[in-house]
């Protein structure tokens, strides 16, 4: 499996859409000449499946990728993710399945002054 990126969330990413890291765009596929958007499955830890559509600028030289719409957000609220909680996404190829992506998201909490972080 390889880590494509990870990222502390903000207030933007759990209320409206992630910004992913230009430089990981094309780890997620091509997107086809005069679209702007892609859409991918991507399984949780559980092995449950969510359906993410990935977009770009389209008339900006700078793409600025972004996890728009239901997809992301129906995550978001399925984990109760909150800003300063973590999300990583990987993925792994093999000859008979093609590339597989994975998304984990991870809670990092405060108890009796140890900070702990729990996959969610």
């Amino acid at each position: 499996m390889v880590a494509i990126f990870s990222k502390k969330l903000t207030c933007t990413d759990v209320n409206n859409r992630l910004a992913i890291p230009t430089e990981c765009l094309e780890q997620f596929g091509k997107i086809p000449e005069g679209h702007h958007s892609i859409n991918f499955c991507a399984l949780d830890l559980e092995g449950h499946e969510w359906r993410f559509c990935l977009s770009t600028r389209t008339k900006d030289p700078h793409p600025k990728p972004v996890l728009n719409g239901k997809g992301w957000l129906a995550f978001v609220e399925d984990r109760h993710l909150k800003e300063g909680d973590t999300i990583t996404f990987s993925k792994e190829t093999d000859e008979a399945n093609g590339v597989t992506f994975r998304i984990k998201a991870q809670k990092t909490m405060r108890l009796l002054g140890q900070i702990f972080t729990v996959d969610v």
